[in-house]
């Protein structure tokens, strides 16, 4: 159950005379063809390579799509869903939660895509569930925002059954830990070292704080589902990214779609 929301589905209802699909949610809100509610999950990624399997599976929702670049609506197993990019970086990040805040109200963001591991605690493959977003500026912690137990306990739950792929010749893990969010992925170990010791840190991107702190400020649920598609500072670190960020991050697909089948089925 997301924290704080009432669960969902689609059905029938009757409006204006005619009958029209609609979702129904527990606390009687109807959301109809016309209507500019939607109130569903959005998943954010960076980049639209790291939402196309998801993209692939998004069906035609009930209401009129707004058109906005890197917007995609829908019903995602009968659930509905915003697919959205954001961009690369905090900057771009922050510009696209005012917006989404303006423009949607989502009862959880979901925030996934590719980052950099900090080995020996992942490896390429891997997928990380945040137990809690850093702003870093360097070493030092400007902000944290901490994911809610229960959603935490939900990423769990799912990732136990969820059926992932090999990546290279590596069977992933799903792992728990604290997420970086830095201005630039760089290529130093010791740092990497440093940040894992001090704040438990196990993947570093360069969105998650500023869409976590977004969400804060809104009221709304966060979490966030990262791939490791590369691990900072190893030999040819940039080339590992590339060749494995596409396989990497569908596996993490398929752990937000098994969280927005798992929520459906609360509804």
């Amino acid at each position: 159950m997301i924290p704080g929301r009432a669960a969902g589905g689609v059905s029938s209802c009757e409006a204006d005379g005619a009958t029209c699909r609609a979702v129904c949610f527990n606390d009687g809100e109807r959301i109809l063809m016309r209507g500019e509610s939607r109130r569903g999950v959005a998943i954010v990624t960076a980049m639209g390579v790291e939402s196309a399997g998801l993209s692939r599976a998004l069906a035609v929702g009930p209401w009129n799509q707004r058109l906005r670049r890197g917007w995609h609506e829908g019903l995602l197993e009968g659930y509905p869903v915003l697919l959205a990019t954001c961009g690369v970086g905090q900057r771009a990040a922050r510009r696209w939660a005012q917006v989404l805040f303006e423009e949607y109200e989502p009862r959880l963001v979901i925030l996934t895509g590719v980052s950099g591991g900090v080995d020996p605690l992942v490896g390429v493959g891997d997928l990380v569930l945040g137990e809690s977003i850093y702003q870093l500026e360097g070493q030092h912690v400007l902000a944290r925002y901490p994911v809610d137990p229960d959603l935490l306990a939900l990423g769990r739950e799912v990732g136990a059954w969820v059926q992932l792929r090999t990546v290279g010749r590596r069977q992933p893990r799903i792992v728990e830990g604290g997420i970086a969010t830095v201005d630039y992925v760089g290529r130093n170990r010791l740092w990497a070292a440093r940040i894992a010791g001090e704040h438990g840190i196990v993947a570093v991107e360069m969105e998650g704080a500023a869409i976590a702190g977004a969400c804060h400020e809104a009221g709304v649920p966060f979490m966030a589902v990262r791939a490791i598609s590369d691990v900072i500072g190893s030999p040819w670190q940039w080339l590992t990214m590339i060749r494995y960020l596409v396989p990497a991050q569908r596996n993490a697909e398929r752990l937000v779609f098994g969280l927005v089948r798992r929520l459906r089925d609360e509804g």
